[in-house]
């Protein structure tokens, strides 16, 4: 997930405690989350972010 705290982004992998954060603008979270081999996936009606050691556990 992408939260924002103040006027920061940080991306937080929804499956373990990993994140990277201080983003200036949502779109950077989401620029490096693509070029950076985290993975959007959709349970029911929710998207989750799955960081790229998470998804090597999965595969």
């Amino acid at each position: 997930m992408i939260e924002r705290y103040g006027d920061r982004y940080e991306l937080q992998c929804d499956f373990c405690s990993n994140f990277e954060g201080d983003f200036l603008e949502f779109q950077e979270a989401v620029d490096f989350k693509k070029a950076n081999n985290w993975k959007s996936e959709k349970v029911g009606e929710q998207w989750l972010d799955k960081c790229p050691e998470c998804r090597r556990k999965s595969e």
